[in-house]
C-alpha cells in the first residue's frame, strides 16, 4: 500500500486539546529530553504542547469509533514518555512534525515530506516490532516572540495572549540532580513575588514547582497593596514556571525572591528568550521574559502508518542537518521514508 492525497486526514484541534497540551508543557519541560537540543525553553515547551495536541485529537478519534485505549499515565510527569497510546495489545507512537501553510491549500504536497523516526529510537527496545508509528503534520499560528519592543511581542494583540507564561531557566530553580550534589537539598521556601507597577494590582499568576521532589505542586496568588506583592502560603522545592492568569503581560518588572535564596528572578515586562553569545569576552546573555505557548488554528494531518519494524526494514538511515528533509532542520540523526510509501492513514483502528 502506499499514501495519496485523498489518505490523508485532516482533524482540526479543539481548545481542550491544546489546553491539556499547554498545562502538561509548562509542567515537563525541565524533565523532557531536549532532542532538538533547542535553547529556547519556549520552543520546547511548544513542542510538547504539539505532541499532546496530536495525541488527544487521536484519543477524540478513538473515542469517536467506540475504540477501547489506555494511555500513559500522566501522573507520573516526572518519566520519559515510551508510548503515547495502547490499543488491544499495540502501542502507538505518534511523530508530529510542523508542516508549512502551503499545504492548508493544497495536502498533495505532504507526500513527498519526510517521515522521521530519531535512529536512536528506532533501535531501541522502548517498542517492539509489532509496535506502530503514526506520522502526522500539524499546522498552526503562534504569538511569535521578536525582539524586545512590546508593541511587536504577540502574534494577537501587544502584551495579549491566551498562555503567558515565563520559565524558570537558572539551576536554583529548577535544581538538576548534578546541581544537588553540589549545593544540596534545602528547599526554596516560601515565594515572595512583587511588581514594579501599581497597574498590577490584583494581577494573577499560578506558580508551579515541587513541595518535594517529583511531588508536583501549584498555587495561585495575587498581587496586592500599593507596591504590590505577595508572598505564596506554599514552601516549593522546586519552581518550574508563573503564568499569568489574565492571558495579559504584567505591566512592571516582576521580581521573584526565595525564603531560603539570595538569587532572585527578574522578569521584564516583554516578551522573549535570547541567547546572545559575547565574542570579546566569551560569555552569553540571557534574557528570559514572557511567551505565549497557546497554538491558535490548529490542524492536524495523519498522513500514514508503518510498524517499527517495517520502518526500521525499509527506510534509510540520514545524518543530521541532512538538506533533503525540507520542512525543516534535522539536528539529530534519523531514519525516515517519505510519506508517500507509508501506510494509508484510514487502514488503522477500523471498525
Amino acid at each position: 500500500m502506499v499514501v495519496k492525497e485523498k489518505d490523508i486526514l485532516v482533524m482540526k484541534v479543539d481548545a481542550q486539546s491544546t489546553k491539556q497540551g499547554a498545562e502538561y508543557a509548562e509542567k515537563t519541560w525541565p524533565v523532557t529530553f531536549n532532542r532538538m537540543g533547542k535553547a529556547d525553553i519556549y520552543e520546547r515547551m511548544i513542542n510538547i504542547v504539539k505532541g499532546i495536541a496530536a495525541q488527544k485529537t487521536i484519543e477524540n478519534l478513538l473515542k469517536g469509533k467506540k475504540i477501547k485505549f489506555e494511555k500513559k499515565d500522566r501522573k507520573k510527569w516526572y518519566e520519559t514518555d515510551r508510548y503515547d497510546i495502547f490499543v488491544e495489545d499495540i502501542k502507538y507512537d505518534i511523530k508530529t512534525n510542523r508542516c508549512d501553510k502551503a499545504v492548508f491549500q493544497n495536502k498533495k504536497l505532504l507526500l513527498d515530506y519526510s517521515a522521521l523516526v530519531p535512529t536512536d529510537q528506532l533501535f531501541s527496545r522502548t517498542l517492539d516490532d509489532n509496535d506502530i508509528y503514526i506520522f502526522a503534520f500539524i499546522l498552526y499560528k503562534q504569538n511569535k516572540i521578536y525582539g524586545y519592543d512590546p508593541r511587536n511581542v504577540l502574534y494577537r494583540r501587544p502584551k495579549d495572549g491566551e498562555w503567558i507564561v515565563h520559565g524558570f531557566w537558572p539551576y536554583e530553580f529548577l535544581k538538576p540532580p548534578k546541581w544537588t550534589k553540589e549545593h544540596g537539598t534545602e528547599n526554596l521556601g516560601q515565594i515572595e513575588i512583587s511588581s514594579s507597577s501599581q497597574k498590577d494590582k490584583n494581577q494573577r499568576f499560578l506558580l508551579g514547582g515541587t513541595r518535594s521532589l517529583r511531588e508536583f505542586s501549584s498555587e495561585e496568588v495575587t498581587l496586592l497593596g500599593t507596591n504590590p506583592k505577595c508572598v505564596t502560603d506554599n514552601e516549593f522545592f522546586q519552581l518550574f514556571f508563573i503564568r499569568s492568569l489574565n492571558g495579559k503581560i504584567p505591566n512592571g518588572k516582576i521580581t521573584i525572591k526565595c525564603q531560603n535564596s539570595g538569587v532572585p528572578e527578574i522578569i521584564n515586562p516583554v516578551g522573549g528568550f535570547l541567547t546572545r553569545r559575547l565574542e570579546k569576552k566569551g560569555l552569553e546573555l540571557i534574557q528570559n521574559d514572557w511567551a505565549d505557548i497557546w497554538l491558535y488554528d490548529v490542524y492536524i494531518y495523519f498522513v500514514g502508518y508503518m510498524t517499527k519494524g517495517e520502518f526500521a526494514e525499509k527506510s534509510e538511515e540520514i545524518k543530521r542537518f541532512d538538506k533533503t528533509v525540507e520542512q525543516f532542520e534535522t539536528k539529530v540523526d534519523n531514519n525516515r521514508l517519505y510519506v508517500h510509501q507509508l501506510n494509508p492513514f484510514g487502514d488503522l483502528f477500523k471498525k
